[in-house]
């Protein structure tokens, strides 16, 4: 996969898209998310199956990581390589950041 990169602004509910279901993606290799803001940033990232497939199966949610905090203009690498491994054809890899809240992200 090729770098992907991210400016999320945090709104308080709403989750951003990084990955769609069903995107063809095979391999993540890594994850880096940078804190932007002026003070502790708060997020989630999760999988989520295709909330609009509309195959009457309830969306499933698993997270990754939940309700971290990463200190002003710190990062956080995430590089094992087989907790980035999912199936792609059904899920899709989603971040939720507190609003006030800003990260970078850098998939590789």
């Amino acid at each position: 996969m090729a770098f992907s990169y991210h400016n999320i602004a945090g709104s308080t509910g709403l989750s951003q898209e990084l990955i769609a279901p069903d995107s063809g993606i095979e391999q993540i290799n890594s994850i880096l998310i940078t804190n932007t803001a002026g003070s502790t940033a708060d997020f989630s990232l999760f999988l989520q199956s295709n909330p609009e497939s509309g195959d009457g199966v309830a969306t499933e949610t698993y997270f990754i990581l939940k309700k971290v905090q990463i200190p002003i203009y710190a990062s956080i690498l995430i590089d094992d390589k087989a907790l980035l491994r999912f199936d792609n054809n059904k899920y899709g890899l989603y971040i939720s950041v507190l609003s006030g809240d800003a990260v970078d992200i850098l998939i590789n």
